[in-house]
C-alpha cells in the first residue's frame, strides 16, 4: 500500500490544539520540530488511500490560522516496516462512505492532472514528436514504431483532465483541458495532412479500416483503464499506450487520407477519433465518480454533481448519435 509523509506547519500557539486533533484521529506516531520563526511542524506517515478525509478536516479547521500549510510527499520505503493496527475504534474512523476504488488523495490527483492539461512548449514538442513517429509507423505499416508513438503520445492528459474537471465542477480546468486537447488535435492533423500530400501514392495501399462497435468498446475500456491507473498515481506514459490506441492512430489516418485526397476514408478515420474521444471522456467521468472524487465542501459538491450529470447526459447523447451514424455507415457500405 502506498505511503505518504505528511508535514503540517502551524504557529506554535496552536501546537497543542493540533496535537490533540491528531491524537483523536489516531495519528499517534508524530514527529515534532520547531522553526526559528515560531512555526511548529508535525510529521507523520499515512496510507495514501486513507489520507484525503484527514487532509480535508485539517484544512477546514486550520486554513485561516497563521502559518498553516500541509506538504505531502511520496514515500519509497520505510525501515523498519510500520505495523498496521488491526482494530480501530469507531469514534476515530473518518465519517463518510469509503470509495469503491482505492486511490490517492484528491489534492494529489489535482496537482498531477493539472500538469496534464498545461499547454506549454514541452507539450507541443511531444505532440510534434508523437505525430511524426506515428505517421512513419502508419505509412510503413510498422507496428513497433506505432507503439513507440503511443508511448510518447500526449493525448491522454487533456482528456483525463477534462473528465476530472467535469467531476469537480472546475470550469477553469475544463476550459484549459479542452483548449489543450483541441490544439493537440489540430497540430497532429496538420502534420498528417502535410505527409498525406507528399505520400499520396503510398496511401493507395493503406487500408481503410472503417469503424465498428468494437472500436467504441476499446475506447471506453481504454478511458476507464487510464483513469484507474491515474487514481493509483500510475505513470501517464504507460497509460498513454492504451489510450493512444484509441486516439492517435485514427487521428493520424484522418489527416493522411485527407492530404492524399481520400476524403471518404479520412471521414471514417476522423469519425473513429471523435467517437473514441467521447468514450474516453465518458469513461473517465464514470470512473472518477465511482472513485468518490468530490470537492472538499458540500456546497461545491452539490454544484459539481449537477454539472457532472449534465456533462454525462451531453456526452451520452452525442455518443448515441455517433453510434447510429456508425451503424448506418456499416449498413450502406
Amino acid at each position: 500500500m502506498a505511503q505518504r509523509k505528511v508535514e503540517i506547519f502551524v504557529h506554535a500557539a496552536i501546537k497543542e490544539d493540533l496535537a490533540g486533533f491528531l491524537e483523536k484521529n489516531e495519528i499517534l506516531e508524530v514527529w515534532w520540530d520547531e522553526l526559528k520563526n515560531g512555526i511548529s511542524i508535525a510529521s507523520f506517515l499515512s496510507s495514501a488511500e486513507t489520507l484525503e478525509d484527514l487532509i480535508d478536516r485539517l484544512e477546514k479547521k486550520y486554513k485561516d490560522k497563521p502559518g498553516f500549510r500541509i506538504i505531502i510527499s511520496p514515500v519509497e520505503a520505510v525501515i523498519p516496516k510500520p505495523e498496521i493496527e488491526e482494530e480501530v475504534e469507531e469514534e476515530a474512523k473518518p465519517a463518510g462512505k469509503k470509495p469503491f476504488l482505492l486511490r490517492i488523495s484528491r489534492i494529489e490527483l489535482y496537482d498531477d492532472i493539472v500538469d496534464f492539461s498545461e499547454l506549454n512548449r514541452n507539450f507541443v514538442i511531444m505532440v510534434l514528436l508523437s505525430s511524426i513517429v506515428a505517421g512513419i509507423g502508419i505509412l510503413n505499416d510498422n507496428i513497433p514504431v506505432i507503439v513507440g508513438a503511443m508511448v510518447i503520445a500526449p493525448l491522454l492528459g487533456p482528456n483525463i483532465a477534462l473528465a476530472f474537471g467535469t467531476v469537480l465542477g472546475d470550469l477553469s480546468l475544463v476550459r484549459k483541458s479542452a483548449i489543450t486537447g483541441i490544439v493537440a488535435t489540430v497540430i497532429a492533423l496538420i502534420i498528417a495532412f502535410a505527409w498525406g500530400m507528399f505520400y499520396s501514392a503510398a496511401l493507395e495501399s493503406l487500408p481503410d479500416t472503417g469503424i465498428n462497435i468494437s472500436d467504441v468498446v476499446l475506447a471506453f475500456v481504454s478511458g476507464a483503464a487510464g483513469a484507474v491507473t491515474i487514481l493509483r498515481g500510475g505513470s501517464s506514459a504507460l497509460v498513454g499506450v492504451m489510450v493512444a490506441v484509441a486516439l492517435l492512430p485514427p487521428l493520424m489516418r484522418a489527416g493522411l487520407f485527407a492530404g492524399g485526397g481520400y476524403w471518404m476514408s479520412s471521414m471514417h478515420a476522423f469519425l473513429v477519433f471523435i467517437v473514441n474521444t467521447v468514450c474516453v471522456n465518458l469513461a473517465g467521468i464514470l470512473t472518477f465518480l465511482v472513485a468518490g472524487i468530490t470537492p472538499a465542501y458540500w456546497w461545491e459538491a452539490k454544484k459539481a454533481k449537477k454539472y457532472a450529470r449534465k456533462a454525462m447526459a451531453i456526452w451520452t447523447v452525442f455518443l448515441l448519435i455517433l453510434v447510429v451514424v456508425v451503424i448506418l455507415l456499416n449498413i450502406y457500405s
